[in-house]
C-alpha cells in the first residue's frame, strides 16, 4: 500500500505558496494557450517562483531548439513532451541552444531544471561562453536529467563556481577537451554519469588535448550512484586521463559508484595496472573518502583515499504515472528507514549532512539490509498528478548492528510530466 501512498501523502506536505505561483506555457510554435515561444522571454516576463512549462512540439512545422537561457531569480523551467505511449519511466527532454546560465541565486532560493539536452554542432565554441555555468549561488540549484553531448570541439565548459548547493540528478555529461571546473562550491551528483568523447576533426575544430574530468578547487563533491571515467586515450597523441583533480577540496565516492582513470592503450580488461590514476592531488591538502564497496580502482601512492562508509540512498528517474525504483546501501546487516520530504538545504546533524525538512520528513518503511553489501530495493508507482516542479528528496536513517545510527546521502526527486495526460 505504502508504494501506491507515498508521494500522494508527499504533495500534501508541500509548500503550497510554492506550488500557487503563476504557470507560462513556452511552445516554440506558438500552439494556442502558449504565453511565448522561447524560453528568453518568459524568463524575462516570470516572477520569483514561477514555473515555464516548456514543450516538446514535433510534427510539420517543427521548430528547432530553444534558445539557452540567463537565470537571476529563482524558477522552475520543465521540460517535456506530451501523446507518448506510456510504459516507461524514461522522461523526454526538450532541446536548448546556446550558454545556460544560472547566477545570484540568494540563500533560501532554488532554481530547477528538468530534461533538457543540451548540445552544439561541431563547428567550434559555444557561442557566448560555456553550456552550463552556475554562480554565485548562496541558494540551491536542482538540475535533473540534464544531458550534455559535445562532439569533441573545444572550450565548450561546465562550470559551477561560488555555489553553496549545487544538486546533478539523473544525468549526462559527454565531456571533450575540457574538464567540468568546480570551484568554491558545494556539489552532489547523484545517479549521473561523466565520460569523454573522441575529438572531432571538422574543419579544424576538434579539440586537441585530453583533460581530467572534474577539476575540484577548494570544494566539496559528493557521488552517489554515479560513474565517473577519466579520458581514454584515442590516439592522435592524445594521452589517458585521471578522472579526477583536486586542488584544496574533498571528494565523497559513494558505495555503489564507479570512479575509474582513463585506461592505458593497448590493454584489455579490468585489472588495476590497465587504467591511470583514478584522481590526482595538485595542489594543497585535499581528502578523497571513498566507500570500501566501491569497485577497486588505481589511486596515487602519494595520496591514498581514505575508507569511509558512505552510505546512499538513490533511485531512477521518476515519471509520473509510471513505477521506479529506489535503492540503499547501508551498514550490512543493519536496518534502513526510508523517508521522503521537501528537499532542504544541508544541514549538519549528530548523524550527517540532513537533505530533508523535517518539517515535512514522512517515513515509508523500516527495512532489514543484506549481508555482506546491505543493499534493499523498493519498487514504487508515481502518481499522475504528482508535481513536477517541486524538489522532493528521499533520505534514509540508518542503524548499523552495533547501535550507530547515520544518514545517507539524500536523493533529490522530480517527477516528471505524465506522458499521456495533456497541460
Amino acid at each position: 500500500m505504502a508504494s501506491f501512498l507515498w508521494l500522494v501523502v508527499a504533495v500534501f506536505v508541500t509548500d503550497l505558496a510554492l506550488l500557487a505561483q503563476q504557470t507560462w506555457k513556452v511552445d516554440c510554435l506558438g500552439a494556442p494557450g502558449s504565453h511565448f515561444m522561447d524560453i528568453p522571454p518568459a524568463v524575462a516576463a516570470a516572477a520569483p517562483g514561477d514555473t515555464l512549462l516548456v514543450y516538446y512540439t514535433a510534427g510539420p512545422g517543427f521548430c528547432g531548439k530553444y534558445t539557452a537561457p540567463f537565470i537571476d531569480k529563482p524558477l522552475r523551467i520543465i521540460g517535456f513532451k506530451v501523446g507518448l505511449a506510456g510504459g516507461s519511466n524514461i522522461p523526454f527532454t526538450i532541446s536548448m541552444e546556446g550558454s545556460l546560465q544560472v547566477a545570484n541565486i540568494p540563500a533560501g532560493q532554488q532554481v530547477l531544471i528538468t530534461n533538457v539536452a543540451i548540445s552544439h554542432w561541431p563547428y567550434g565554441p559555444v557561442v557566448g561562453g560555456s553550456p552550463i555555468t552556475i554562480t554565485d549561488c548562496a541558494g540551491s540549484v536542482v538540475l535533473e536529467n540534464i544531458i550534455f553531448d559535445n562532439y569533441g570541439v573545444p572550450q565548450q565548459l561546465i562550470k559551477i563556481e561560488r555555489c553553496d548547493h549545487v544538486v546533478v540528478r539523473g544525468s549526462a555529461f559527454v565531456i571533450a577537451g575540457d574538464p567540468i571546473r568546480i570551484i568554491d562550491s558545494n556539489v552532489l551528483f547523484t545517479n549521473t554519469i561523466v565520460y569523454d568523447t573522441y575529438p572531432l576533426p571538422f574543419w579544424g575544430a576538434g579539440y586537441t588535448m585530453t583533460t581530467e574530468s572534474l577539476r575540484l578547487v577548494r570544494s566539496t563533491v559528493t557521488l552517489s550512484g554515479s560513474i565517473v571515467l577519466g579520458a581514454s586515450n584515442w590516439g592522435f597523441g592524445l594521452p589517458q586521463r585521471s578522472a579526477a583533480t583536486l586542488d584544496n577540496s574533498t571528494l565523497r565516492i559513494g558505495a555503489s559508484c564507479t570512479f575509474r582513470g582513463g585506461r592505458f592503450p593497448g590493454t584489455v580488461g579490468p585489472w588495476l595496472g590497465n587504467f591511470i590514476e583514478a584522481y590526482q592531488v595538485v595542489a594543497g591538502p585535499s581528502v578523497v573518502e571513498v566507500d570500501p564497496r566501491v569497485p577497486a580502482f588505481n589511486y596515487p601512492p602519494a595520496s591514498p583515499p581514505v575508507a569511509t562508509p558512505i552510505h546512499e540512498t538513490f533511485h531512477d528517474w521518476v515519471v509520473a504515472d509510471e513505477w521506479f525504483n529506489v535503492r540503499v546501501l547501508g551498514p550490512q546487516g543493519g536496518f534502513a528507514l526510508l523517508t521522503i520530504g521537501n528537499m532542504a538545504f544541508p544541514t549538519l546533524s549528530p548523524f550527517g549532512l540532513l537533505g530533508v525538512d523535517l518539517a515535512s520528513v514522512y517515513p515509508i518503511e523500516l527495512v532489514p539490509l543484506t549481508q555482506p553489501d546491505g543493499f534493499y530495493s523498493w519498487t514504487f508507482f508515481c502518481p499522475s498528478l504528482a508535481p513536477v516542479d517541486f524538489a522532493f528528496a528521499l533520505q534514509s536513517a540508518t542503524i548499523s548492528p552495533t547501535g550507530t545510527i547515520a544518514l545517507t546521502t539524500p536523493s533529490p526527486l522530480v517527477p516528471a510530466w505524465d506522458k499521456t495526460r495533456i497541460p
